[in-house]
């Protein structure tokens, strides 16, 4: 680990000394022109070359993603603010290939998967912020039971196939990026407030400003609701969050080919929900959707993060750009949740035979319809307690080499990080006494107490050839990692140490200047969780894709097709995915599978005349997936299995149609949303009947007015024909999606 580290801060310096050198030499042979300019330049204006290269670095912008020989897309500001939607799942269906699976309505702890990849707690695609991994613990516990509020980003970007190499450690599906508001070039700010069904609001504020080489940025966010879900015997159902953010910035200009940039980020967060994992039996969701059984009412999660993140940009000339970050991130959350009876049948029986023998009783207690009237017959309420450390360095170079008839582009870098999990779990017993939950009075007992830490070394080369109208873009990808479980209940240490080689290659051909075929391959990595035993693997695959794009200015389509050929599949029990307590955090390997499917992303935009113009949006996606092979794992999700079974949560239709009209003070739009329902349990066939998502046909409007350039008023309905489905019944029971919801804003800009 140490020879690691030397060899980290070695590239680092490395990286200095090329960045002096190229100083150095600019000053003696542009000397003249670069003083000249300076004094004519104004500074706002000198580093704008180095922030396009920064913006096609992290694929910030439309024109670099489609340059890049595989499947990308970007979601800007303007289309994020049209609907306001603060669940990131929502946000995604406009996403060709990207699936998820709902669990609170309000996308509290999304579930994300990219083009067939276990959705379950976004455990395995890569997600960022501003260019930084944005998980509590990405390696040592990948689950996301975090998420940053969407209402605060700018842009979100989603990269598949081999471009998304560059991005770890996940790299079977894709990664996703988050782009937070830069600090302003002059003052800047806005107040943003909102209310709505359930007693929602919303408060958004936030204020930039730059003077000389000095800027600043402050941001906050309140949201909160009391819940649209109905709890036996009162109480809320809802979530409180806020999360703010200040950002520092300083920018140091040489001459015009040196530009040097620091920024310094600091934010905070917190969530307060009443939410539960327990859902309903089928016939009572039938009668009401949106009940809760009293058996939850103790339920809730707490959480704190904060985060530190340090960046300084050098740009040299117009075509070198270095970005050196260092980050840290605590999270510490308490889940307070009905976990159990204390001797009984499982939950799961309870709510799929509720009113057999035993089953009967259990679910009247469950409903606060009798009483506990034996120690079997108690409720076991589990405290998750588990403290979250994520830090690190990395630096990322990207150089641009421009000849006469080829282009050449070297992207480069390398990240140490570190990060631990400590998990303390308990439960204390309760009996049911007349609709509520009364404690019995007994000490709590402990279930799990142990720290699991991971030290990963990873870096990646990628080199892009444009000639004439082709380019070819080979890269890989390397993991070192480090892990450890120590179990104090125990005394038990597990030490593991993985790596991976993940190469990739892609290429793009224009036969005009707006039309072109891209096709790539490369490998998927999904590393080993910490304490794993006995045989488990790394999930691995083999991915290929081939697509056609067209693009002009007001229209554009992309169709590609795509197929994931896994080695090895592996799942993580988790509570959500109904592990037990013996297979919670456990991995399991799954056997080989193939994954294979069709996408499309469809844009026009109709201008009628020169004050109304119609933008027009198809997404669809289809996906279909094929164990290889007879496979028993104990992961809850797969089971028992045979060769030509399908994996669950995979939508086999998924599509997204959005049509509008927009004029320069007024805008209406609609967004229709239907997804296939998906299997949760993995298997074909009768056995599987009355285990499997209800399919759905949403649809959504927003509009908004604006006054001037100051004032806005907008609104938003989510579920205009309040349709009930069921989106999970993992862990326990089914659970509804987001029922009718309307809301009214203001936004004041200054």
């Amino acid at each position: 680990m140490t020879k690691l580290l030397y060899v980290f801060l070695l590239v680092m310096l490395s990286n200095f000394v090329f960045v002096l050198g190229q100083d150095s030499e600019s000053k003696e042979t542009k000397k003249e022109d670069s003083n000249a300019a300076t004094e004519s330049t104004p500074k706002a204006t000198e580093s704008k070359n180095i922030k396009k290269l920064e913006k096609e670095m992290i694929y910030e912008s439309k024109e670099s993603l489609l340059r890049i020989p595989g499947s990308g897309t970007l979601i800007e500001e303007k289309e994020l603010e049209k609907f306001e939607y603060n669940d990131i799942h929502r946000v995604l269906f406009k996403v060709p290939g990207v699936y998820f699976r709902e669990e609170d309505g309000y996308g509290l702890r999304p579930n994300i998967g990219i083009r067939g990849a276990n959705s379950d707690r976004s455990s395995k695609v890569t997600i960022m912020e501003d260019d930084v991994l944005l998980g509590p613990a990405p390696y040592s516990a990948p689950a996301a039971y975090y998420f940053p509020m969407v209402t605060r980003m700018t842009n979100v970007s989603v990269i598949k196939g081999p471009a998304g190499i560059i991005y770890g450690p996940n790299t079977i599906g894709g990664a996703v990026q988050l782009k937070t508001r830069d600090i302003p070039r002059k003052g800047q700010g806005q107040l943003d407030l909102s209310v709505g069904l359930d007693q929602f609001l919303k408060g958004h504020v936030y204020f930039g400003n730059s003077i000389g080489s000095f800027g600043f940025l402050g941001e906050f966010v309140h949201e909160s609701t009391d819940g649209f879900k109905e709890l036996d015997g009162g109480g809320d159902t809802g979530f409180v969050k806020n999360e703010g953010m200040v950002k520092l910035g300083y920018v140091l200009d040489k001459n015009l080919d040196f530009f040097q940039q620091f920024e310094f980020k600091l934010g905070y967060s917190s969530e307060i929900s009443d939410e539960t994992y327990l859902g309903l039996t089928d016939e009572d969701f039938s009668k009401s959707s949106v009940r809760r059984y009293v058996a939850s009412e103790l339920d809730k999660m707490e959480w704190e993060r904060t985060q530190i993140v340090g960046k300084y940009v050098l740009g040299i000339g117009d075509n070198i750009i270095i970005k050196n970050s260092i980050y840290r991130h605590d999270f510490s959350r308490k889940w307070n949740k009905f976990n159990r009876f204390k001797n009984g049948p499982s939950v799961i029986n309870i709510l799929e035979n509720p009113s057999r023998g035993q089953e009967a009783v259990y679910y009247a207690i469950l409903t606060g319809d009798q009483d506990s009237a034996n120690d079997g017959q108690k409720l076991q309420v589990g405290l998750n307690d588990r403290n979250f450390v994520a830090q690190g360095v990395q630096s990322d170079l990207e150089w641009e080499l421009q000849g006469d008839k080829v282009k050449h582009r070297v992207s480069f870098g390398l990240r140490l990080h570190y990060d631990e999990i400590e998990r303390n779990h308990t439960e204390r017993s309760y009996n049911m006494q007349n609709g509520h939950l009364v404690s019995d009075g007994s000490a709590k007992t402990l279930n799990t107490l142990e720290e699991a830490s991971s030290l990963a070394f990873a870096g990646y080369l990628k080199y892009e050839l444009e000639w004439n109208r082709l380019k070819i873009i080979p890269g890989f990808r390397y993991e070192k990692i480090f892990s450890k479980l120590d179990n104090q209940l125990t005394n038990n240490q597990i030490e593991n140490d993985q790596y991976a080689f993940v190469p990739g290659i892609g290429s793009f051909y224009s036969f005009t200047e707006s039309f072109g075929i891209l096709g790539g391959i490369h490998k998927g990595f999904s590393p080993i969780a910490p304490g794993q035993t006995g045989g488990v693997e790394q999930e691995k695959s083999i991915n290929y894709e081939l697509g056609l794009r067209l693009t002009k200015e007001t229209f554009s389509v992309e169709v590609i097709g795509f197929y994931n050929d896994y080695s090895n599949l592996t799942g993580i029990g988790s509570f959500s995915s109904g592990a037990t307590d013996v297979e919670l955090d456990r991995q399991f390997n799954a056997g080989s599978v193939g994954i294979f499917g069709l996408e499309l992303n469809f844009y026009k935009e109709f201008q009628i005349n020169d004050r109304y113009k119609l933008p027009l949006q198809l997404v669809y996606s289809f996906t279909d997936s094929e164990i290889k092979s007879n496979f028993e794992s104990d992961d809850p999700q797969i089971g028992v299995v045979k060769k030509g079974d399908r994996l669950p949560y995979i939508p086999e239709h998924q599509l997204n149609f959005s049509i509008g009209i927009e004029h320069k003070k007024w805008g209406v739009s609609a967004n229709f949303k239907y997804l296939s329902s998906m299997k949760e349990l993995a298997g074909s066939g009768s056995a599987l009947e009355g285990k499997e998502t209800d399919d759905y046909f949403i649809t959504d409007l927003a509009g908004f007015y604006s006054f001037n350039e100051k004032h806005k008023l907008y609104a938003n309905i989510d579920n205009l024909f309040d349709t009930e489905y069921i989106v999970s019944r993992r862990p326990f029971g089914a659970r509804p999606g987001m029922p009718f919801h309307a809301t009214l804003g203001y936004k004041f800009s200054f």
